[in-house]
């Protein structure tokens, strides 16, 4: 699937279907997008997004799929690096294990040519046409009609927005227009009026806008709400959480005409019920690279035709529907057929990474690989990315000069983050907070964010900000992520903490194992917490599932700075707090500056100040060694039986065993005594020392590292 919304709607539809019902993440149906995976490996039917269908291929080479007899690529039009990319990976695969079946599907996409991308190496590509539906042929069919900027402009609401015929003319497509022309947003608003007013004919019916940017919703947002109709307007973009997503598809307008505003997110592969009319100013976001600037640039563009027809097909769906399309006849037909692809357009950075720490020879050279794209990019983009991740040390030039990974590039690639995020989590561990940093990569890649942020009320999302932030500001991309990096490690304080918790239960004069405790540590009470303190609960557990793959990816690869961190130090920052008679604890909401005090605040605001601003050559003028400081001793080898795996990469020697990745963790080891791996003596270093009155135990900030200065040039 294209997009994680559409993977994960389209199992929980699947499930819900199901004869009888089944659970998602179980034997029949799962879904996998990024860190979030609800599937096993006995999971008949996986959704899973390009990104991942990559990660599969690279992590397991030629033996990637082989567990799957079918692989479908829905959505085959959309022209993302992911998806270009996966399609040359799977050629590349089938060409040498052809017991994959491939299925390739879209409403939209130019069928001769990827009937000739794959025919001419696999030997023939089979067409399986579904015609479109005809009056008669369904026993109802839905007519759909279209409607251009004139014939918009002539209906009699709206004479008096002649002058936004010029705005065909604009400067779309200009690197750096990011921002939509006021006429064009007044013509939208009142455009929805007229459709809520005389073209809908009851509640039920839903209009849909598309939109290209999230600044762009929001202001269309405000103007909807200004003109006092009875509209329940809601939208739908990828920072804004799966089920509030899920919730703004599926539910009613509460009475009111429910009008959704939307990117492209809702342009395929979701089915929104009761669409009756889609305004669409066609246009979009573009990300495009600019080798002058040596960064991606973002745009707003001109969509094509086939996107076009994606959108006009969210409606006439359940229910007869029109389609208007705010530009002119003339500049519709000078739109481009199909979807430019963004191999050709955006940075190859990341990719040119993954595509080097292939575990097959055959995938793991960029440059060719690339060179068999659908729609090959430009070899000098490949090679400014792979000038860059040289100029990082992520990979070295062997003498047959191909790219090689280094150590700091397969560290990297392992970890579940973008390419910036996971050279924060790096460069944090290098200066001795390792789990701090690492739990902020893990805010940085999310979205949406832990702090809510409800959509269209910009005074809560300030003040939710500023719970944790004083400084915060919407503006300011730094100070919103160290916001929610102190929001993130008060929930971990709160309801992570078992020392915490039992001290709950001993105040109750209840056992461990008492209904309250489980109360505590229940799903809906947490939720309950999450709410009053305005966080969400599904950010959270993402960002706490990306944090311990980081970790597990740094005690799995033990780079040098891993020495250097010490046990969790107990310190700092005590969190007062009173419990209710119910039980609950009600905590004080803790600022940035009390959870990381003095130095320790400033640097991990510096390091993360200069990855997003790209300006990290100063901090890593001095060169780093990121290789392992030790060899790391097999745990089954010295076992009966020993190590049964091939082309293992642990030592195969006698000598002391790998320490416990779970013992100085806040949890702490659940194996205790039985742990195979090594530990110290020393007292669980979560332990709480509570004092006599009741419930006072302190949550302490996790130092992994006594502050040091950040070296700069």
């Amino acid at each position: 699937m294209p997009r994680r919304l559409a993977a994960t709607a389209a199992a929980q539809r699947l499930a819900d279907t199901h004869q009888p019902p089944v659970e998602v993440g179980g034997a029949e149906v799962g879904f996998h997008v990024g860190a979030d995976k609800r599937c096993t490996e006995q999971t008949r039917l996986v959704f899973a997004t390009a990104g991942v269908l990559v990660e599969m291929l690279r992590a397991g080479g030629e033996g990637g799929l082989d567990r799957f007899a079918a692989l479908i690529v829905d959505e085959v039009h959309e022209r993302s690096v992911e998806n270009d990319l996966s399609l040359a990976l799977v050629r590349q695969l089938m060409l040498k294990r052809s017991r994959l079946r491939l299925i390739l599907m879209s409403a939209t996409f130019n069928l001769p040519r990827y009937e000739a991308f794959l025919g001419a190496k696999l030997g023939g590509v089979a067409r399986v046409n579904i015609p479109d539906a005809q009056p008669g042929s369904m026993e109802i069919f839905h007519r759909c009609s279209t409607e251009y900027l004139e014939g918009v402009l002539r209906l009699p609401s709206l004479d008096g927005h002649s002058d936004v015929t010029r705005l065909s003319e604009t400067s779309n497509g200009q690197p750096g227009n990011i921002h939509l022309e006021p006429t064009l947003h007044l013509l939208i608003r009142d455009l929805v009026l007229h459709c809520h007013n005389q073209v809908c004919r009851s509640a039920a019916e839903i209009i849909l806008v598309f939109l290209p940017t999230f600044r762009s919703l929001e202001h269309q947002f405000d103007l909807l709400q200004m003109s006092g109709a009875a509209l329940n307007v809601r939208a739908l973009h990828s920072a804004i959480d799966l089920e509030t997503s899920a919730l703004t598809m599926l539910t009613g307008g509460e009475g009111r005409r429910k009008v959704i505003l939307a990117t492209n997110v809702a342009e395929s592969s979701v089915t929104i019920p009761g669409v009756t009319c889609v305004i669409d100013s066609c246009r979009t976001l573009q990300v495009v690279w600019s080798r002058l600037a040596q960064k991606d640039v973002p745009t707003i563009a001109w969509i094509s035709k086939s996107q076009a027809d994606q959108r006009k097909g969210r409606t006439g769906r359940t229910c007869a529907g029109t389609v208007y399309r705010l530009v002119p006849r003339s500049r519709y037909d000078s739109f481009a057929t199909y979807e430019p692809p963004a191999v050709r357009m955006q940075s190859l950075r990341e990719p040119t990474l993954v595509l080097s720490c292939s575990a097959s020879s055959s995938m793991s050279d960029p440059m060719s690989l690339f060179a068999t794209c659908l729609d090959p990019p430009d070899r000098t983009v490949v090679s400014d990315a792979l000038t860059y991740l040289a100029h990082i040390d992520a990979i070295e030039v062997a003498s047959n000069g191909r790219a090689r990974p280094t150590f700091l590039g397969r560290l990297l690639t392992s970890m579940p983050l973008a390419l910036t995020a996971a050279r924060l989590a790096v460069l944090g561990g290098r200066e001795g907070f390792m789990r701090d940093a690492a739990a902020l990569a893990s805010v940085l890649d999310k979205s949406p964010l832990p702090i809510i942020q409800p959509f269209g009320d910009q005074l809560s999302c300030v003040a939710n900000l500023q719970m944790y932030f004083t400084q915060a500001k919407q503006s300011d991309r730094v100070s919103v992520l160290l916001a929610n990096l102190a929001a993130f490690e008060f929930w971990q304080h709160a309801q992570r903490d078992p020392a915490r918790l039992a001290a709950l239960c001993a105040h109750a004069r209840l056992a461990p194992d008492a209904a309250p405790v489980a109360s505590a540590l229940d799903v809906a009470a947490e939720e309950v917490f999450c709410m009053a303190h305005r966080l969400s609960l599904t950010a959270l557990l993402q960002v706490e599932q990306t944090l311990n793959a980081i970790v597990n990816a740094f005690h799995r690869w033990r780079p040098a700075f891993l020495d250097d961190v010490a046990l969790p130090a107990c310190a700092v920052t005590q969190m007062d707090h009173a419990c209710s008679p119910g039980g609950l604890c009600a905590l004080s909401v803790p600022q940035f500056t009390d959870a990381f005090p003095g130095s320790m605040g400033s640097e991990l605001e510096a390091i993360l100040c200069a990855i997003v601003e790209e300006d990290v050559e100063p901090v890593l003028a001095e060169p780093v060694n990121y290789s392992p400081y030790r060899p790391t001793v097999c745990l089954f080898y010295n076992k009966p039986g020993g190590c049964t795996r091939t082309g293992c990469t642990f030592l195969h020697a006698a000598g002391p065993l790998p320490p416990c990745r779970f013992y100085g963790t806040k949890q702490g080891c659940t194996f205790g005594a039985r742990c195979t791996f090594f530990t110290t003596l020393l007292r669980h270093p979560w332990a709480c020392r509570c004092r006599p009155e009741p419930c006072a135990c302190a949550p302490r900030t996790w130092l992994l590292h006594p502050s040091r200065p950040l070296r700069r040039r």
